[in-house]
């Protein structure tokens, strides 16, 4: 739990790290961010049994979270690495921010 919850906050850093630079390179933030993200799903998941916690993501009350959060996270991997494009890379780390803050 720990190493995973450590890794996950030295990525969130560096993403934060990068904000000031995301008007020029978005990309570098949207995947630090993201891999930080599932470090700390991945540590979270570890502590509370990986099958509770899944159990838990896909409750009724938690469903919407979980498919905005799980589709900002894809979509933000998609855009930074695949399709390489600047304002979908943007828009979908806006989302994931959003969609964790809701959490």
């Amino acid at each position: 739990f720990f190493g995973g919850a450590l890794l996950g906050c030295f990525l969130m850093s560096l993403a934060f790290f990068f904000l000031p630079m995301v008007v020029l390179a978005p990309q570098k933030f949207a995947l630090l961010f993201t891999l930080g993200s599932l470090c700390f799903l991945g540590s979270f998941s570890a502590l509370r049994g990986h099958s509770a916690f899944l159990r838990h993501l896909l409750s009724r009350g938690r469903l919407i979270f979980t498919a905005t959060y799980a589709m900002s996270m894809v979509g933000t991997l998609w855009a930074s690495l695949i399709y390489r494009s600047y304002l979908l890379a943007i828009a979908f780390s806006a989302v994931q921010v959003s969609a964790l803050s809701w959490f």
